[in-house]
């Protein structure tokens, strides 16, 4: 059976032909860019990193893996410009947690987890200012400094 780009009911035509219909491509294309022409650009950049790739073969035993981790490599080589609501939007897809326990007061350890993620991320990739983050996540400025440098050593 055909894995990746190939595969008969894979996506990917979707995302190189600009089709509308069963796959929503404009979520992932924004996460890489929020012009879609450069997200196109970038979503094949990505694909054709993954397809050269010797251990995307077919043949190989852990294909999948493989895949993903040579996306997530080639994604953190290169990240994509994103905005505040695009980050978040990020954060609770992949935390699979709602927006509102993300920046509001929850105590959810996981949800607590996805919040210091946030701020580690907006602060690297400069969204916003420490006293920003401070007042949109109710937060003492000093505990987001805290949470950054904590996560900063790790």
């Amino acid at each position: 059976m055909l894995e990746g780009v190939d595969y008969r009911w894979s996506s990917h035509l979707s995302y190189v032909r600009r089709a509308s219909g069963l796959v929503n491509v404009e979520f992932i294309l924004n996460t890489l860019s929020t012009n879609t022409e450069q997200a196109r650009a970038q979503y094949l950049i990505l694909v054709g990193a993954a397809v050269d790739k010797l251990e995307y073969s077919v043949e190989n035993e852990q294909g999948k893996e493989t895949q993903k981790t040579l996306l997530q490599a080639k994604m953190e080589q290169s990240p994509a410009k994103l905005t505040w609501e695009q980050l978040v939007e990020r954060i609770t897809v992949e935390e699979e947690i709602s927006q509102e326990k993300l920046v509001g007061k929850c105590r959810i350890r996981k949800v607590v987890a996805a919040r210091k993620r946030l701020i580690y991320e907006a602060l690297e990739r400069d969204l916003m200012t420490r006293t920003q983050l401070a007042k949109v996540l109710q937060i003492d400025p000093a505990n987001i400094t805290r949470i950054y440098q904590e996560l900063a050593n790790n």
